[in-house]
């Protein structure tokens, strides 16, 4: 499951992000020692649904304190 978000992040598809997190991935998971969220910025393409991503961990409960904690590290 963890591979296809990832493969929906490169692809910007919300609609496949939010089916992970229906189906158990948390948006506050941290993979590779960072926030899940950072696989998505981190990812080099930016298009127009990019922010529709964004929104959808934002929407699935994406906590600012918890992307804090992480970056003081």
């Amino acid at each position: 499951m963890l591979e296809k978000l990832l493969i929906s992040f490169e692809i910007h598809s919300p609609s496949e992000i939010q089916e992970a997190f229906d189906n158990g991935i948390s948006p506050n998971d941290v993979h590779n020692g960072k926030p899940l969220i950072n696989s998505l910025i981190e990812m080099y393409t930016r298009g127009p649904r990019f922010k529709e991503c964004i929104k959808v961990f934002v929407d699935n409960g994406q906590n600012p304190i918890h992307l804090m904690a992480h970056s003081l590290h």
